[in-house]
């Protein structure tokens, strides 16, 4: 094989090809986590609001609610 730069520097090189690939590849794993956690966040948050829409309005001095009273409209999101 030919003397030269490339083959003289061949290693390092190769060993800074497998750096920015490999660092390439884990920036891509972080932004599949962060969308994937992102996705189960919004979905908590759905099924959040759909058990709160379906929360009987319970009245005050009700016995199984112990003097509480819910109100389903201070848990939606149009409502500040």
């Amino acid at each position: 094989m030919p003397t030269n730069m490339f083959t003289m520097n061949s290693l390092q090189f190769g060993s800074a090809l497998e750096m920015v690939l490999l660092a390439f590849a884990l920036a891509d794993r972080f932004n599949v986590i962060r969308r994937e956690k992102a996705r189960a966040q919004q979905d908590a948050l759905e099924a959040q609001h759909r058990l709160v829409e379906t929360l009987p309005v319970i009245r005050k001095g009700a016995g199984s609610a112990r003097g509480r009273t819910y109100c389903r409209a201070a848990y939606r999101r149009d409502s500040v």
